[in-house]
C-alpha cells in the first residue's frame, strides 16, 4: 500500500503560457503515480486549450518489473481509444486492479492476459518505438520481457485468494499501527472517493478484496452480486461468510 500522494510535475507554478516544450525526468519511477498525475494534469489543460506544445518524459528505475508493469498499464490506456463503451469500462476496471489490488476477477485477469501479449509482441519488435512514443533501448528489452512472460504463466497453487487476503489483512494492520504512531495530531486528507470512512474503503477493510462496479459484478458474477448485496444490506456475520466462501 502506497502512502505518497500523487503529484504532478507540471503546474501553474512550474510552467508559463509561453513555454512550448517541456521535459520531465522521473527517477525511481516505481508505480508511476506521479507520471500519471502529470499526464492527467497535462491532458486537462490541453482539453481546455489545445496547443502545439511538446512534452518529453524520461523515466528511470533499476527494476525491469517496474517498466513491465507501467508498459502494461499504458498499453491498456492506449487500447481505450479504439474500444466500445462497454469494453472501456472493463479495461478501466482492469487497470485499477493492476495498479492497486492483489485479487482480481477472472474477466479482468483475461483482459490482463491480452494486454500482456500485446506488450510482449511490442517488446519483441525491433523496429521503431513501442506504441510509437516509447523509446526503450534494445539492451534492456529482454529483461523486461522476462517479467511479462512470467506473468503470462498460470499462478502457482499457493498464489490464491485466501492467502492474499491474509497478506492484505496483515498490511492493513501494519498500516494502522504505523499511522497511529506517525500521524498523531496530523489531519490526513484523502483523495475524493478514497476516504477511510467511504463504502469502498470499509468493504475493503472487511473483505480485503476490491469489488468492481455494480453493473460489472452483476454481469460477470451474478451469484456473488446477490451475496454481496445481502452482505451490504445486513452486514451480518452469516452474510459476510457467504461472500468470503
Amino acid at each position: 500500500m502506497g502512502h505518497d500522494a500523487a503529484e504532478t510535475l507540471l503546474s501553474p507554478y512550474t510552467t508559463s503560457a509561453s513555454d512550448k516544450e517541456f521535459a520531465c525526468l522521473f527517477c525511481s519511477i516505481g508505480d508511476a503515480r506521479n507520471l500519471f498525475a502529470t499526464l492527467a494534469y497535462m491532458s486537462l489543460g490541453e482539453a481546455r486549450n489545445p496547443s502545439s506544445r511538446r512534452f518529453h518524459f524520461t523515466i528511470l528505475d533499476i527494476k525491469p518489473a517496474v517498466f513491465a508493469r507501467d508498459l502494461l498499464i499504458f498499453r491498456l490506456l492506449f487500447d481505450l481509444s479504439t474500444e466500445s463503451k462497454t469494453k472501456k469500462r472493463e479495461t478501466l476496471a482492469t487497470i485499477s486492479y493492476i495498479f492497486g489490488a492483489q485479487v482480481m476477477p477472472k474477466w479482468a485477469y483475461d483482459r490482463l492476459q491480452r494486454g500482456l501479449s500485446a506488450v510482449l509482441a511490442d517488446l519483441e519488435t525491433d523496429d521503431g518505438d513501442m506504441m510509437e512514443i516509447f523509446y526503450i533501448p534494445h539492451s534492456v528489452r529482454a529483461s523486461i520481457s522476462r517479467h511479462i512472460q512470467a506473468w503470462k504463466e498460470t499462478p502457482e497453487p499457493w498464489y490464491n485468494a485466501a492467502r492474499l487476503r491474509k497478506l492484505a489483512q496483515q498490511q492493513l494492520l501494519e498500516r494502522q499501527m504505523k499511522e497511529a504512531g506517525l500521524t498523531d495530531g496530523i489531519d490526513i486528507i484523502s483523495p475524493p472517493g478514497c476516504e477511510d470512512n467511504g463504502l469502498d474503503a470499509l468493504y475493503y477493510k472487511d473483505l480485503t478484496v476490491m469489488l468492481p462496479q455494480t453493473d460489472l459484478l452483476e454481469k460477470y458474477e451474478p451469484r456473488l452480486s446477490k451475496l454481496f448485496t445481502a452482505y451490504a444490506g445486513r452486514g451480518s456475520t452469516a452474510a459476510k461468510k457467504k461472500v468470503e466462501e
